[in-house]
């Protein structure tokens, strides 16, 4: 009811009754009738206050309890009369603020009245308690973190009052109560304690700020032993892995203290990387000085037993002293003095260096071996230097020097090395092989050492004293066929209790020892029974086979018997074959040496009768890394894209050791190059000319089932074409797709296609079986093209120094160029100077070895290309039209005139020639895609350089037809022009010598003028050598 407008018809004056309440309206004599208080059978305080019509509502002040800004009623209820807050009262009306209650009072409501106003401040009950000052709110408890603080004082203090008296009556004693008040530091409370005191922390605990609830426990890598302040962090050589701790650990032997990701050293590790340990203080890690290592599990470093040394400091273990070097102490390695060697690290050694044998020499310290005295001269034990060995006696014939060998005191060791210099025999020798280890005596030439295989005693390895050029050499033939390591191959393979899994696995381990050729039929028996087993190969067990490949792929596989080691290597390829057909579809298998890959086809033929399967190796020289072509046609590196039906396994071998042919070199026997200078290739053309080897990865592909005709189109990133070195001879070298026959032990290419760029090579095959890319390496004499080259150099060179000059001494004046025939003249002088330049920068601009700034084979090399064709076609038409007007003014005389002469002329002489470089180039260069992989077939632009590639059809059909056609016009122009000259010298009455050397003189002109001398150009396209050659030089 309180502060609520009503009408005056709803309040009359007088006594009321209502139930069990009676009440009664009166009229306020002080108030005129204005204002009435409702009064109840219980109660004389006011309840409500009633508007009586007639006055504003604003005229009326607030009532006690009630506060306003201007301490009147208004319409506005966030402006009007509003309620003291609690711990604040008015018992006043008209106020604009509430009076607060003092600290030890507090705002009571009586619950026997009807009036709540906020009238009166009163103590809370004896039982109560002030929570905290301000609040001003009554509670039984004070909250956690706080505690109660009271005061007693005597009821007779004036500041217990009426009020001590009333709520104490004869009590003698009263509380000043201040409340509850927080906890000091180091102390905590909380709602399950007695509010009377707080608690002081536990050991480990802190409460470093007042009014805590709780201490909170120090974290690892902290402590605390004061619980007012904030925990303390370990600092090193300390730690601390536990929680609520009062002090820091001490690391154990070797460790150190560790920070975690907080940066508090809350644990230790042990000092590492090897060959560290702890400091003094414990602290930190130091290395191990010099002869000292530790490993893990030492506690600290500890010095190297001899002969073993540590060079470095942090060491983790103990070696050998290095090849060429001795033992001195633990942390001392002294070079090996002249005359001495030291081989290496083996582990039975003594550390000590050796003299060097008879028959050789050491001149430099430090020496792991020694060499052999200089040709034709043999020396003592321990000799230091190259003029310590003695000349051999000398003669014209071997016969001759050994004739007085025999007559000599020369011991019979060091005679050996004279002969063995004549080429007449090998010197001895120690031979490792997997069928065990084996020595040579010396051996005079053509001489054989014949011994049994130590594990087949049937079977005999042969070492033959060979001559080859001015040396013998020993050329080892091994009949061997069984190594140490067969018998533990053929064991796994009886083995039946182990699962195919282990035998796969230990097969892979054995076969990394030193395998010969049967471990190569061995290994195929145990995966072949395996593969028979077995119903589905596993992932694991397909990539052992795959590393059991590459073991055997890396041994020394040479044997005499190559029929043998054919089968072999066959029987093992069909047996991962076998292996490869019950393995998921999809499944690939990575090896740096071998990858191999078993799929199933995306799609069918679109023909329905063939299927075209396109392999790209992109620019790897194996599948590492290569994925299948999803169904949704997603482009991966490495691509292997296929259209058909059929399951497919492809084999990448790194080299042909499982596909060996006596007469062409693998990657791993060809010769290699001494200095940075020479190319393998150069060595192959040097030592064995017209060879063949394998250039490439070997492709083992396998379709089976497979119905009607196929092709294979297989890319191969390996270098081919023309190379060039500086010497009297150039390399050509040339790439050839071939199969392995294996019946026949041969690499054949008759039903293959072969096509390659500098980026690579293209194979097209319609069968599947072992592929691989042969290169064979021909010299070729470029002394002719060098010598001619140089000619061309230097006169074209003059040249077009020349014609700079001549357009320098006619262009500034106008009178000259006022004719046509000078104007023609400019114009042909402009693109023959042109011409001239583009080809003489050719040689700043491209290089043989593809070094310029115009690469061999690049865009740029087409564009420069096509520039030159066009220059020189602007050229020849030239020429043309220097020939027509010619004729115009010396054969036709009348009519001549031809209105726009220059503006045609130009139309025809620069506009025709810009057909041809398109032509060429958009049309004789064909792109062939695999996957990410591209190979250009470039029949416009020459291999060694940027012109027009010689021999092609766009040579010939771009170049050298225009070229012709425009000889043939001028001839005939030229044949008209020399008619005039004759006839209008005929009627001449008499001739003179000047008036013939005149008419030989423009003759000649005309000639060059017209460009006849081109014609010996044409003739250089003749292949016979004879004739080419003397044209070259003519032209």
């Amino acid at each position: 009811m309180s502060n609520q407008k009503v009408s005056t018809s709803d309040v009359e004056c007088g006594s009321k009754s209502t139930g069990s309440d009676s009440y009664s309206f009166e009229c306020s004599p002080d108030l005129a009738g204005d204002f009435v208080q409702l009064k109840t059978s219980i109660s004389q305080n006011e309840l409500a206050e009633v508007v009586i019509v007639g006055r504003k509502w604003d005229a009326y002040r607030c009532s006690e309890g009630y506060f306003s800004d201007n301490g009147n009623h208004t319409t506005d209820p966030k402006t009007g009369c509003r309620e003291c807050v609690d711990g604040f009262y008015n018992n006043a009306q008209g106020q604009t603020s509430c009076k607060p209650c003092t600290d030890d009072k507090i705002q009571a409501f009586i619950s026997n009245q009807l009036d709540h106003k906020k009238t009166v401040c009163s103590r809370c009950p004896s039982t109560n308690h002030i929570v905290e000052h301000g609040t001003q709110t009554c509670t039984s408890k004070c909250p956690k973190g706080k505690h109660f603080n009271k005061k007693e004082i005597s009821c007779d203090d004036p500041t217990c009052g009426e009020l001590c008296k009333a709520t104490k009556g004869n009590d003698t004693e009263c509380y000043i109560e201040y409340g509850c008040v927080e906890c000091p530091k180091g102390t905590y409370r909380d709602d399950n304690m007695d509010d009377k005191s707080c608690e002081t922390c536990q050991d480990g605990h802190v409460a470093y700020i007042e009014g805590q609830s709780y201490c909170v426990e120090c974290r690892e890598g902290t402590y605390s032993d004061d619980p007012t302040t904030a925990c303390t962090a370990c600092s090193t050589p300390e730690y601390q892995d536990e929680r609520g701790q009062t002090t820091c650990k001490r690391c154990g032997a070797g460790k150190v203290p560790k920070k975690d990701n907080s940066g508090y050293y809350s644990s230790c590790e042990v000092c590492g990387p090897e060959g560290i340990e702890v400091n003094n203080p414990g602290s930190s890690c130091t290395p191990c000085k010099e002869g000292h290592y530790r490993t893990s599990g030492m506690d600290k470093c500890e010095e190297c037993p001899s002969p073993k040394v540590a060079l470095k400091r942090e060491a983790n273990g103990c070696e050998f002293c290095g090849a060429g070097t001795s033992y001195t102490d633990s942390k001392t390695c002294t070079p090996c003095p002249k005359g001495q060697f030291r081989a290496g690290q083996q582990e039975s050694s003594t550390g000590t260096c050796l003299p060097c044998p008879v028959n050789t020499y050491s001149d430099k310290e430090k020496s792991s071996s020694c060499q052999l005295c200089p040709d034709k001269t043999y020396g003592e034990e321990g000799s230091d230097s190259a003029q310590k060995c003695t000349s051999c006696p000398t003669g014209d014939t071997f016969e001759e020097v050994n004739a007085k060998l025999k007559n000599s005191n020369i011991p019979s060791l060091l005679q050996q090395k004279c002969i063995a210099d004549w080429g007449e025999a090998c010197l001895s020798e120690d031979h490792s092989l997997p069928y065990g280890q084996y020595s040579t005596p010396f051996l005079t030439r053509d001489d054989i050492h014949t011994t049994p295989c130590l594990l087949e005693p049937s079977k005999k390895v042969e070492f033959q004293c060979v001559k080859k050029g001015d040396k013998s050499e020993i050329v080892v033939k091994p009949g061997c066929l069984k190594s140490e390591v067969t018998s533990e191959i053929e064991a796994i393979d009886k083995d039946t209790a182990s699962s195919s899994t282990k035998k796969i696995a230990k097969l892979a381990e054995v076969t990394k020892k030193n395998v010969g050729l049967q471990d190569l039929k061995a290994s195929a028996d145990v995966i072949k029974g395996v593969t028979t087993k077995e119903t589905k190969i596993t992932r694991t067990v397909m990539e052992d086979i795959v590393n059991v490949t590459v073991n055997l792929i890396g041994a020394d596989l040479r044997n005499s018997d190559i029929r043998y080691a054919a089968s072999a290597g066959s029987e093992y390829l069909q047996s991962v074959h076998s292996a490869l057909s019950k393995t998921d579809d999809g499944e690939l298998l990575l090896s740096k040496a071998v990858a191999t890959l078993h799929y199933k086809p995306l799609g069918s033929s679109t023909d329905g009768s063939s299927s075209v399967v396109k392999i790209d190796l992109g620019n790897q020289t194996s599948l590492m890394g290569a994925k299948l072509q999803t169904e949704t046609s997603e482009s991966r590196n490495n691509i292997v894209m296929v259209e058909g039906s059929k399951d497919m396994t492809i084999i990448i071998l790194t080299n042909s050791k499982l596909t060996p042919d006596p007469t062409v070199f693998t990657q791993d026997q060809l010769p290699r190059p001494s200095t940075n200078t020479t190319t393998t290739a150069q060595l192959i053309a040097d030592q064995y000319p017209n060879s063949v080897f394998v250039n490439s990865p070997v492709l083992e592909i396998s379709i089976p089932k497979l119905d009607g005709p196929f092709k294979f189109t297989i890319p191969v990133a390996v270098k081919c074409g023309e190379q060039h070195r500086e010497s009297k001879t150039s390399l050509r070298m040339e790439c050839t797709c071939a199969y392995y026959e294996p019946t026949s032990s041969k690499w054949m290419n008759a039903t293959m296609e072969t096509t390659y760029d500098a980026s690579g090579v293209i194979c097209t095959s319609s069968h599947n079986t072992s592929f691989a890319v042969l290169m064979s390496v021909h010299e070729v004499d470029p002394s002719q093209s060098n010598a001619q080259s140089l000619a061309t150099q230097v006169l074209l060179g003059l040249s077009t120094a020349c014609l700079i000059l001549t357009l320098v001494a006619v262009v500034p004046f106008p009178e000259v160029t006022a004719t046509r025939s000078s104007r023609i003249n400019v114009c042909f002088t402009v693109a023959l100077l042109l011409a001239s330049l583009t080809f003489l920068l050719q040689n700043v601009l491209v290089k043989a070895d593809n070094t310029g700034a115009i690469k061999l084979e690049s865009t740029a090399c087409v564009v420069y290309t096509a520039l030159q064709h066009y220059l020189w076609l602007a050229c020849f038409l030239w020429m043309v039209v220097e020939g027509f007007a010619m004729y115009l003014s010396l054969v036709q005389v009348f009519g001549s005139h031809i209105s726009g002469f220059m503006l045609k002329a130009s139309i025809f002489a620069w506009g025709i020639p810009v057909v041809f470089p398109v032509i060429g180039a958009v049309i004789f260069s064909k792109k062939v895609q695999i996957g990410d992989f591209a190979i250009v077939q470039q029949d416009y632009v020459s291999e060694n350089m940027c012109f027009l590639k010689q021999g092609s059809l766009a040579y010939y059909a771009l170049f050298l037809v225009p070229l012709l056609l425009c000889l043939i016009t001028n001839i005939i122009i030229f044949a008209f022009v020399i008619s005039v000259i004759k006839k209008s010298a005929a009627k001449a009455e008499e001739i003179k010598a000047d008036v013939v050397l005149k008419q030989l003189k423009a003759c000649i002109g005309i000639m060059v003028l017209l460009g006849t001398g081109w014609i010996f150009g044409v003739l250089m396209s003749v292949p016979a050598k004879e004739i080419q050659i003397p044209m070259q030089w003519i032209f």
